[in-house]
């Protein structure tokens, strides 16, 4: 069916992917009948366009304003639908009431499996996001149409995004074809997820990677759209940008779920530029769907662009050698706190080079003089290393 798609891509001159198409189908096919005026607003093309591509789609036998039975199909069979949950996906894509209550009806379902998750090591820049974000960031591939037979990489997954894209998949399209991907240098969120994974049955591979390594063969070309929450970096989010571009199929309208830390409008302009000059188009910036549980370097949130590939991608990093220069906030900003303990007064330094690299660090070892968990901030300084200015 793919083919039979591209080619209708080519007969319309259509300037947008394939995947286009493939919206419009999943519409009509969970929505049952669609004018031509609301299959437009579902899939973001000019009325005469998708009058066009009805057409297109009557000629194959399909349908037009609903589906025929080969139409039925032939959709089931490519995007694996069997069993499918229609009046679910069409709740969830069409009423944001209902999608607020589904998400709030199945966090305490996944908060068992969440608490399981192993605790946040702030030296890679780790900060757990809460249930709840977990899958609002999953129900984005619904949006987008990468979730049904795809292949969808998370690129780092301390968040546990691949549980939440497997448990949405089990509820809308069981037998899906959809294959997920975790590549991680955790070894600890690896094996966690990986055990649910066996536990749960859910089509979820867990691999070990270092992004800064090139990214193996296995994985390069393979997937539809990434997941990545990246080091609060501008470098870091570079190289995993060049990695996920990397990994994802050589089409455009491939998508990047990318999340990133707050910054000022300076940074945030740096970071734009350096998305645009990748080849990535903005289609959105979310800045209600991350929520951390006490991230104190992000302030508990962060936003969440969603990203296009067009044709014209290059890649920040090459992916030819390993990357040495240093990604992750404690590296770029070499960052050192004076903490006091709450009880005895006693203060200590924490940052790099020092016995304690962390407050996580401090708190769980507690304070050394009265061993108290608890101290407050008296004094911050900021380093930036020379390699991370170049």
């Amino acid at each position: 069916m793919q083919k039979q798609l591209q080619q209708i891509t080519a007969n319309m001159l259509l300037e947008e992917h394939y995947h286009t198409l493939e919206k419009a189908l999943l519409a009509l096919y969970f929505h049952k009948n669609c004018t031509t005026k609301s299959l437009a607003n579902m899939t973001d093309l000019p009325i005469p366009i998708v009058s066009a591509m009805k057409k297109e789609f009557a000629k194959q036998g399909w349908g037009k304003h609903s589906l025929t039975k080969k139409g039925q199909l032939a959709i089931s069979q490519y995007f694996q639908l069997s069993g499918a949950n229609a009046k679910l996906y069409f709740q969830l894509t069409t009423d944001n009431s209902f999608r607020t209550e589904w998400i709030a009806q199945n966090i305490s379902g996944l908060s068992t499996i969440y608490d399981a998750r192993p605790t946040a090591d702030v030296a890679i820049d780790q900060a757990k996001c809460t249930v709840d974000t977990a899958l609002k960031r999953a129900l984005l591939a619904l949006d987008y149409t990468m979730l049904l037979n795809k292949r969808i990489l998370c690129l780092g997954d301390d968040d546990f995004i691949s549980i939440a894209l497997a448990f949405l998949l089990k509820k809308i399209a069981p037998h899906s074809a959809t294959k997920i991907v975790v590549l991680d240098i955790d070894r600890r969120v690896l094996s966690t997820i990986s055990n649910i994974a066996k536990d749960y049955e859910l089509p979820i591979k867990a691999d070990y990677y270092n992004v800064q390594e090139p990214l193996p063969k296995t994985y390069a070309h393979q997937f539809d759209c990434v997941y990545t929450d990246t080091p609060y970096t501008l470098i870091g989010a570079q190289l995993f940008l060049s990695r996920a571009i990397n990994a994802l199929k050589p089409e455009a309208m491939r998508h990047v779920f990318f999340s990133y830390a707050k910054r000022s409008y300076q940074k945030q302009w740096e970071l734009q530029q350096s998305l645009q000059a990748m080849g990535f188009v903005i289609n959105s910036i979310k800045y209600d769907i991350n929520t951390y549980e006490g991230a104190q370097i992000l302030g508990a949130t962060s936003q969440l662009f969603v990203l296009q590939t067009t044709e014209h991608m290059i890649s920040h990093i090459p992916n030819q050698r390993k990357f040495t220069r240093p990604i992750y906030t404690g590296e770029v900003e070499r960052k050192s706190v004076v903490y006091q303990c709450i009880r005895c007064k006693h203060s200590l330094t924490v940052g790099a080079k020092n016995q304690y690299t962390t407050i996580t660090h401090l708190q769980s070892s507690g304070c050394p003089s009265c061993k108290n968990k608890k101290f407050s901030q008296i004094k911050r300084t900021v380093q930036k290393t020379q390699d991370s200015m170049h």
